[in-house]
């Protein structure tokens, strides 16, 4: 499945980023999106930024897909 169209942003839309940077995930794959200065990229995981961004607890991720509709999780 191509990530093109699909963003993701936390809470109040202060950090944003487009997923089709990331490529393409297989059938049963995951994919991290990591964060922070000390975020390191490996094997299903991405890093993001070198900005905490997923860091209090109780934050808000929105994933909004090609359509416009959209996925609110806990992190």
């Amino acid at each position: 499945m191509s990530l093109s169209g699909y963003a993701l942003h936390d809470e109040g839309r202060k950090h944003e980023v487009s997923l089709g940077r990331f490529g393409s995930l297989q059938p049963g794959q995951q994919l991290a999106i990591v964060t922070g200065d000390t975020a390191a990229a490996a094997e299903g995981r991405v890093v993001w930024k070198r900005q905490n961004v997923w860091n209090n607890d109780g934050d808000i991720t929105n994933l909004i897909a090609p359509d416009g509709s959209f996925t609110v999780t806990g992190c």
